[in-house]
């Protein structure tokens, strides 16, 4: 008995992990392409990271910051002192 409800627990908790972040993915506001800026001084920043603007990343786990007083501008995370060099998307 125990055991059919911990796989029905189970079951559930993935379906809602799921959909979850199924949701996550879809609730974006600003779609990519859409007057967002693309790129910090030599990096290009695909969707669904967005720079500057939280609008234009899928959520805020996914927003970077240009800073500009450097030459080139630096892709950093959120206000750490963190650059980034290079993204790539996985397939």
């Amino acid at each position: 008995m125990i055991n059919k409800v911990a796989k029905k627990m189970w079951m559930l908790w993935l379906m809602l992990l799921l959909l979850s972040s199924l949701a996550a993915a879809s609730s974006s506001n600003v779609k990519p392409g859409s007057g967002c800026q693309e790129k910090c001084g030599h990096v290009t920043v695909p969707y669904p990271f967005g720079i500057d603007n939280s609008m234009c990343a899928m959520n805020m786990n996914f927003f970077l910051n240009c800073g500009r007083r450097d030459s080139p501008p630096k892709l950093m995370i959120g206000d750490l002192e963190f650059s980034i060099y290079q993204l790539k998307m996985a397939p």
